[in-house]
């Protein structure tokens, strides 16, 4: 087993915890505070929570595409 498919499963595994935080913490604000402030915080206009959900997925996603490149021989 190759060191790039070892990358690209710690990869997936990061990207799926990263939305399952996502989920849980927009579950738990519903829970809270109710269905309106759940919807407020995924309001469109709310650039700061969409950068934080980026910061979140972006490190598996990344780690993701570049092992299967390297998997491909790109």
């Amino acid at each position: 087993m190759s060191i790039w498919k070892i990358l690209r499963g710690l990869g997936l595994t990061l990207v799926i915890l990263g939305e399952l935080c996502i989920i849980i913490g927009l579950g738990g604000i519903w829970y809270a505070e109710g269905f309106s402030a759940m919807l407020s915080v995924l309001n469109p206009f709310n650039i700061v929570n969409y950068l934080t959900m980026i910061i979140m997925i972006a490190p598996g996603a990344f780690l993701y595409q570049y092992s299967n490149k390297k998997i491909r021989g790109y």
